[in-house]
């Protein structure tokens, strides 16, 4: 049952009170690649691989190559309010608060329509990003209210060529619906969601990229702040 927007209203004013309180997401730097799966993404493959649990909460990570900078990856990560549009299962999502320059990150709702047997769930969430540098990025995003178990993930990009045309997405996430479904079963749908996710990444990019979606600042907009 999808809530009332009144309801996720109320929701969300409880979430920014006690947000502060709530640990965010683990995050860990993204692996090196094997030479084989470099070859692999290099041939424009979406690979993805089994992590370990975070306590009773699955997770899986895709690793992918899109064919545009950094900087223009970053811009759709941190398009949430257009996430409805291309991100598997995902029927609605809109900003909150949106925090200013030099402050990076903000709050978010999100609405979706999950497989069965799972539920239709709803979450408010934080997110931040950070440059690494070398135009490497990493965002990350934590739930602060909804009804799912759990759901938190990170993602980061880093240039794929020296010329920084090509970017390499490592995409990580850790979610439990709720659900009758084994851990297993859930696991594997969390695998292969995320192996969606780069490939409809890549498409929004390009879509982006043909409408010409992207301020004529992109380019050094990240890399100062």
């Amino acid at each position: 049952m999808t809530r009332k927007p009144a309801t996720l209203a109320a929701a969300a004013a409880a979430a920014l009170v006690i947000s502060f309180t709530l640990p965010p997401s683990r995050v860990q730097a993204a692996p090196q690649l094997t030479p084989a799966q470099r070859k692999q993404v290099g041939d424009w493959q979406v690979i993805s691989f089994a992590v370990k649990d975070e306590g009773e909460i699955p997770g899986a990570r895709a690793v992918g190559v899109i064919p545009r900078p950094p900087e223009q990856v970053l811009f759709a990560l941190l398009g949430i309010d257009r996430y409805r549009f291309w991100v598997p299962h995902l029927k609605g999502s809109r900003f909150v608060k949106k925090s200013q320059w030099p402050t990076r990150g903000g709050y978010a709702v999100l609405e979706s329509k999950l497989p069965w047997p799972a539920r239709d769930a709803w979450a408010y969430i934080q997110f931040s990003w950070e440059p690494l540098g070398g135009r490497r990025y990493r965002m990350r995003w934590w739930m602060r209210n909804g009804n799912l178990k759990a759901y938190r993930g990170w993602a980061e990009v880093a240039p794929f060529t020296g010329d920084a045309a090509h970017t390499l997405v490592h995409f990580e996430v850790h979610m439990m619906p709720k659900t009758s479904a084994p851990r297993s079963i859930v696991r594997k749908g969390i695998r292969k969601t995320s192996e969606v996710y780069v490939h409809r990444l890549r498409m929004r990019i390009e879509a982006l990229n043909k409408y010409k979606k992207f301020p004529a600042d992109l380019t050094t907009r990240y890399r100062k702040n």
